[in-house]
């Protein structure tokens, strides 16, 4: 019984010796984190406004007198566009803001 203890024990030492992982990297600090997250935040807002612009429609249904009276682009050539710049859109989130420090 001494023995398997004894072997148990040395186990947990050797073990314990072992090569570590390597250490991670560091979190994002709490104020880069809401920074990044207030600026996210501003981002999406002025992208979603651009968007809008795009869209007299939308802009009725939301209670916007802006462009009152004019009708959306619905032309091929019209989401052509609107898709290429969804996709700018996108790779430009992509490069401004990194998941792991949100």
């Amino acid at each position: 019984m001494r023995s398997i203890l004894g072997a148990a024990a040395m186990l947990a030492v050797l073990a314990a010796c072992g090569p570590s992982e390597p250490a991670a990297p560091a979190a994002a600090s709490a104020e880069v984190i809401a920074k990044n997250s207030v600026d996210l935040v501003a981002y999406l807002d002025a992208e979603y406004e651009e968007e809008l612009q795009t869209s007299p429609q939308e802009m009725t249904s939301q209670g916007r007198k802006d462009r009152y009276g004019e009708l959306d682009d619905r032309s091929e050539a019209a989401m052509v566009q609107d898709l290429e710049w969804r996709r700018q859109s996108v790779a430009d989130m992509k490069a401004r803001f990194k998941p792991e420090e949100l």
